[in-house]
């Protein structure tokens, strides 16, 4: 599940990096492709959006009891605490140094670390209180997100009402001076485009953390939780059980709310007001909550399958590498489409960004499992677990002839 999650959530961020932001809520703005733009934006719209960031979020809730399980508070006491403590707060550094650092507008491992600090205390809760619990901060990050604006930047800009013909030339016009005055921007040097983001990245490490991320990534963790401890997550529910909650989570979040808004969308030709409106739609949290949740089944169901461990396995290898997997991508990307790079930004349609994404993810499956062959760790999981413990750990594996693919199983 964390590999998928990890791959995932490249094909959202790989667009961040690649177009101006403009784009990414307007596809038909952007390029000749108008079929493939729009095609590739609504499989990302109600798949992908959110989703990804939602199942990282509940394996990290899970993790977390794992980590603090009873057996290991008995045998060691106060050093698991310790050590968790010490986990969330590297976690949370690290995250520090993607957003500025490494450029990476939505970094999600500060929240993480911050977040998980007060998930000790939840671990004893029960299994449906934690469900309740983690839908009531769903909803109510569903509810800024209507009443504030869902868009970055596209609330103060857009009415949310159906533009007249006129109205919509202007915007369209005006829309496209802004995607040429930002394309001139990320072809720029290091500190330009550094500068640049530093307020945004510090209004996502502060308000938007208390605002949004407090009730969104946390009810994603209490509800991963609540499936831990209800056994959704460990594969001991039935083949049956995963079945219904992917047709049930992809009925419902996908087809009867994220779907209708792709087609209102569609069938507004992408006006603005009527694509702000289904942004800001109050249901988002719930949607989104239905979709992670089909996500979970169908891998669930997936893992069920004794033909798909050709599948399985190699995720289950990139998902032991989330972290430097996840690093990886932002590195890759900026040297790919910022200035101080290879220039692309802008220079891609969808589509052509898709393929980027399907060959660095192929690749990074092909290098984990080869990695996970070798070694017991990925790189940054390996400095992430020394100093959690205080101390290096062993890297290479002690068995010569073991695979990554058996010890991922």
């Amino acid at each position: 599940m964390r590999g998928v999650a990890v791959l995932g959530i490249f094909f959202i961020n790989v667009f961040v990096f690649a177009q101006p932001s403009t784009a990414l809520a307007f596809p038909q703005l952007w390029g000749d492709a108008v079929f493939w733009n729009t095609a590739t934006w609504s499989i990302n719209e109600i798949f992908l959006d959110g989703t990804m960031r939602g199942l990282f979020s509940i394996l990290f809730g899970a993790s977390a009891l794992v980590f603090l399980s009873e057996v290991r508070l008995a045998e060691q006491g106060a050093a698991v605490i310790d050590r968790y403590y010490r986990r969330t707060i590297l976690l949370l550094l690290f995250g520090v140094v993607h957003g500025f650092v490494l450029l990476n507008l939505h970094d999600v491992l500060y929240a993480y670390g911050l977040l998980g600090m007060f998930l000790f205390p939840l671990r004893n809760v029960d299994g449906r209180t934690l469900l309740i619990c983690g839908a009531a901060f769903l909803t109510l990050a569903s509810v800024h997100i209507s009443t504030q604006g869902g868009g970055a930047g596209l609330h103060e800009a857009v009415p949310a009402t159906l533009m007249s013909a006129e109205a919509r030339a202007g915007f369209n016009v005006g829309a496209r001076e802004h995607m040429q005055d930002e394309i001139a921007l990320y072809l720029m040097d290091y500190p330009t485009i550094f500068f640049y983001q530093f307020d945004y990245v510090v209004s996502q490490e502060s308000m938007v953390m208390y605002t949004t991320h407090l009730f969104d990534i946390g009810g994603m963790m209490l509800i991963g939780m609540a499936l831990f401890k209800l056994g959704v997550l460990n594969g001991s529910r039935s083949a049956l059980f995963y079945l219904a909650l992917a047709v049930a989570g992809y009925a419902v979040g996908g087809g009867a709310l994220r779907g209708y808004g792709v087609y209102q969308i569609y069938a507004a030709d992408f006006d603005p007001g009527v694509l702000q409106t289904i942004t800001n739609r109050t249901m988002y949290g719930m949607d989104r909550l239905a979709i992670t949740l089909g996500h979970v089944g169908a891998i669930g169901l997936l893992c069920k399958a004794s033909w798909a461990g050709v599948l399985t396995r190699p995720l289950a290898a990139l998902g032991r590498m989330a972290l430097t997997s996840y690093i990886s991508h932002t590195v890759m990307s900026i040297f790919l489409f910022y200035g101080f790079g290879l220039g692309l930004f802008g220079t891609m349609q969808r589509l052509e960004i898709y393929l980027v994404a399907l060959i660095v993810c192929a690749a990074q499956i092909v290098l984990s499992v080869v990695w996970l062959n070798r070694y017991r760790l990925g790189p940054l999981e390996w400095v992430w677990r020394s100093l959690i413990y205080g101390k290096p750990l062993p890297m290479k594996r002690t068995l010569p002839g073991a695979s990554a693919l058996d010890a991922a199983s």
